[in-house]
């Protein structure tokens, strides 16, 4: 039988592609977890860790927090804060009102007038994120030094011991920084069961990625960084804790993940509002790349992980659509890689109309069952190539908008 070139060049494409999509969903997993078993960096972790030693010994902690349009959140969000299981006197908390519209201002004054740890700043425009957090660790300094910097959202509640949690791997002075972890409902009612099993495979990532060196990215949740190690936000950033943590891995410290650091979210059943968020976090991670290019170097600490557990989320589209062209060519070329091709092609059909019909299900109120799990995949596939749209149109941007109130999954 004669091998052409045509059929040569469908089997390289196609299966190159999927070869791709496996290392990138299921090798590099397989082989984080594998080595985080076989060759762990061990790090200080639990709350335990700071326990029993003088309250003079322990971090200096300023927590910070960009609010807009949180009135209703505010008072039950201080109350965590309160709650925390940490020497007060330790801890000054700060919270800069991005030009809210609602009376997030009026509530932070009130509350303020009962706290006096807490210290409010307020934008006369909706500056976003990135710069109020500029302008909250400028007022940090100038109320005098602290030792950590702790970044929150309004809307996920605290576990008590969440802070002693996050400042645990801070005793190695190799770690510059740690992630907390945010849990979501194991059995949630809803139509995003898809996207927590999701969330669990990145999770499992994380803990690997942090066992063996560093995790590349945090939950804005909750998450900790060195004062010395704190580098300003651009003003147009969108994954401030994504960038900072990357950021503190190329200084050459280690950035973890924080065991028992627990932050409380729910799930939201606003499909759309979830992909708004997804398509948005990944154009960020393009602006990324495009601000700190010391990211896609070979030699930069973070470099493997970065590549296949970031930039493989972005790539994801793209693989797909090359895998379907060469499967495409293979059954139209013909010969023995035919079978493959539209074996390949059949596979792609099947998630895109159990995707739909997930969908479709979800929206009529229906139990999708397993069919989320292909409703997440191809979610995660247009909120790529929406994702990707967006930076090259130079629509990021970190100001607030109502469709992007749902914060801290990253």
């Amino acid at each position: 039988m004669t091998i052409t070139l045509p059929q040569i060049l469908s089997a390289l494409i196609s299966g190159g592609a999927l070869c791709a999509l496996a290392s990138i969903f299921i090798g590099y997993p397989m082989l984080v977890a594998l080595r985080a078993r076989i060759a762990p960096r061990p790090y200080p972790s639990g709350p335990e860790v700071w326990r029993g030693r003088p309250d003079e010994e322990l971090p200096r902690v300023a927590i910070l927090m960009s609010a807009h349009n949180e009135a209703a959140r505010l008072p039950g969000k201080l109350a965590t804060l309160q709650n925390l299981d940490y020497p007060s006197a330790r801890v000054r908390l700060y919270v800069a009102d991005d030009a809210s519209t609602d009376d997030t201002h009026a509530v932070l004054i009130a509350l303020a007038a009962d706290e006096p740890r807490l210290s409010v700043e307020r934008s006369a425009i909706n500056v976003g994120k990135p710069t109020n957090l500029n302008r909250l660790v400028e007022r940090v300094d100038a109320d005098g030094p602290v030792d950590v910097l702790v970044f929150c959202d309004a809307r996920q509640p605290l576990d008590p011991q969440a802070l002693r949690a996050l400042l645990a791997p801070l005793a190695d002075p190799a770690v510059g920084g740690a992630t907390g972890d945010l849990v979501l409902p194991p059995n949630p009612d809803g139509s995003l069961r898809g996207m927590g099993a999701y969330w669990r495979y990145e999770t499992l990532i994380r803990t690997s990625e942090a066992a063996t060196g560093s995790v590349v990215g945090a939950t804005g949740a909750l998450y900790a960084v060195r004062r010395a190690l704190f580098v300003p936000f651009e003003a147009e950033l969108v994954l401030d804790d994504m960038m900072l943590p990357l950021r503190v891995v190329l200084s050459g410290h280690r950035f973890v993940f924080a065991h028992g650091a627990l932050a409380f979210d729910a799930f939201s059943a606003d499909l759309d509002q979830e992909f708004k968020r997804k398509a948005r976090t990944l154009g960020g991670i393009y602006q990324a790349m495009a601000l700190e290019p010391r990211l896609l170097r070979p030699g930069a600490g973070v470099f493997v992980a970065f590549l296949f557990h970031k930039v493989g989320r972005l790539a994801f589209p793209w693989l797909m659509a090359l895998m379907a062209l060469g499967a495409l060519g293979a059954l139209l070329a013909g010969g023995a890689a035919r079978p493959l091709g539209g074996l390949l092609l059949a596979a792609q059909g099947a998630l895109y109309l159990g995707a739909a019909a997930a969908a479709g299900l979800e929206r009529l109120g229906v139990n999708a069952g397993p069919l989320r799990i292909l409703r997440t995949l191809v979610a995660l596939m247009l909120a790529s190539w929406a994702g990707w749209w967006r930076w090259r149109r130079g629509l990021m941007t970190a100001a607030w908008k109502p469709s992007e109130s749902q914060r801290g999954r990253s």
